[in-house]
């Protein structure tokens, strides 16, 4: 190995072993307030005293805007249940809202509540089970405003 390759060699790894560790590692407990924050925002569009039933479709959905990046960024800390929970409620609210790539909206609510009936805590966070319960109420009273607009099968 030629004295430039070496010494090539040695700033690498001295650069290496000297960088940051990645911002974009979380641990569990954040990833937990993460979740919760989003479902949250979801519940929030739904409770403000402005929502009509002329924008709530918009605000729900504006409160799912950019959910697929955080479930990158949150990696294998939010369970299966958890993340499909949400992603479940999102794909409704999208297609309640006419997008052709969902076919049954009350489908992927019907999956959202079976995903959320059975919260495990996790991340060491208390909200966790609480929040999952409300977004289980959440679902149930907008299958039944569904079903009063038409959607049968809600």
């Amino acid at each position: 190995m030629s004295r430039f390759n070496g010494i090539l060699a040695a700033a690498f790894i001295a650069s290496a072993a000297l960088a940051p560790a990645p911002a974009f590692a979380l641990t569990r407990p954040e990833a937990a307030a993460i979740w919760v924050a989003r479902s949250n925002a979801i519940m929030a569009a739904a409770n403000d005293p402005t929502t009509t039933g002329d924008n709530i479709l918009q605000r729900q959905r504006a409160a799912c805007s950019g959910l697929m990046g955080e479930r990158m960024k949150v990696g294998g800390y939010v369970p299966t249940w958890a993340a499909e929970g949400q992603a479940s409620i999102c794909k409704a609210l999208d297609g309640f809202s006419g997008s052709i790539t969902v076919k049954d909206p009350c489908g992927e609510l019907k999956k959202a509540a079976g995903y959320l009936s059975k919260p495990k805590p996790f991340g060491d966070s208390a909200e966790i089970v609480p929040t999952a319960e409300r977004l289980v109420a959440m679902i149930t009273v907008m299958r039944a405003g569904a079903r009063e607009s038409g959607f049968r099968r809600c």
